[in-house]
């Protein structure tokens, strides 16, 4: 299982995956692994201190081809030789990982329940306190490059079902709890498929995707379904059970168990 893929801004031959299922642990993480020939041959990286048995995101650092953070189940680990060697700066099973937009000296982190933010470009990570993600069970995040000073969290909470929408407008340094309160998960497997995804360029416009997509356009108040996962004539339809939804370039991905579909305008057609 891959559930995470970098690939060298300078060097596009050059690619690194993060390794396991971090969604049902399906397949069980074996290290990062690396391609110098555009993916035709693999070879391990460094070891990866405490042996993570599952591993999400991988980034490189803008423009930079020796340095890259992993998120992982023991921590969030940073390379700056290429993933010759791995430098443990976090020991939280962490969830997911974000770079705040143009800025690498910024990084956003979450665990289950708890929000991290690093200052230092990743060397270390602090917890930023936030009492209402108690009880918190799963967590996602999303940054966007519309408003860089914008962080985004949506919180599973008992029961693996929906309990809010968390904005930040300082860089992740405080965050308020938006109006939704209807149930946009639909459903009480968030433990398996809950994705996140903010426009990149619109800082008010989300989508959240379990069963079906749904979408804010007032920064995470008020939710709309745009879709339904058995009605598949819909010109916004998805499969259902969503992994997956972020912008590239103005073009909205969503990666389901029934394949991969793109929208051009903000989710109006799949």
């Amino acid at each position: 299982g891959v559930s995470g893929i970098a690939i060298d801004p300078n060097n596009s031959n050059t690619i690194f995956i993060a390794t396991g299922d971090d969604d049902a642990g399906d397949s069980y993480a074996v290290g990062v692994w690396k391609s110098t020939d555009g993916g035709a041959t693999w070879n391990n990286t460094g070891t990866l201190t405490g042996n993570p048995n599952s591993m999400n995101e991988i980034y490189f650092f803008p423009g930079d081809s020796n340095k890259l953070m992993v998120a992982t189940s023991s921590g969030i680990y940073k390379s700056i030789d290429a993933g010759a060697t791995w430098i443990r700066t976090s020991t939280v099973n962490t969830k997911s990982l974000k770079m705040k937009p143009n800025d690498a000296t910024t990084w956003y982190a979450v665990s289950s329940n708890t929000f991290y933010k690093s200052t230092d470009s990743g060397a270390s990570f602090q917890e930023i306190s936030i009492p209402s993600l108690s009880g918190a069970l799963r967590l996602e995040i999303d940054i966007t490059p519309a408003n860089a000073n914008y962080v985004y969290i949506v919180k599973a909470g008992s029961g693996y079902s929906f309990d809010g929408i968390y904005k930040s407008t300082d860089s992740g340094s405080s965050f308020t709890k938006t109006a939704e309160a209807d149930d946009i998960f639909e459903s009480t497997q968030a433990w398996y498929d809950l994705a996140f995804g903010v426009s990149d360029t619109d800082e008010n416009t989300l989508f959240v995707g379990v069963l079906n997509v749904w979408k804010s356009t007032d920064a995470g108040d008020n939710f709309t379904k745009i879709n339904n996962w058995n009605l598949p004539t819909q010109a916004s339809y998805t499969h259902a059970d969503i992994h997956f939804l972020r912008y590239f370039d103005g073009t909205l991905f969503a990666g389901t168990d029934g394949g991969i579909y793109r929208s051009l305008d903000d989710g109006t057609n799949f």
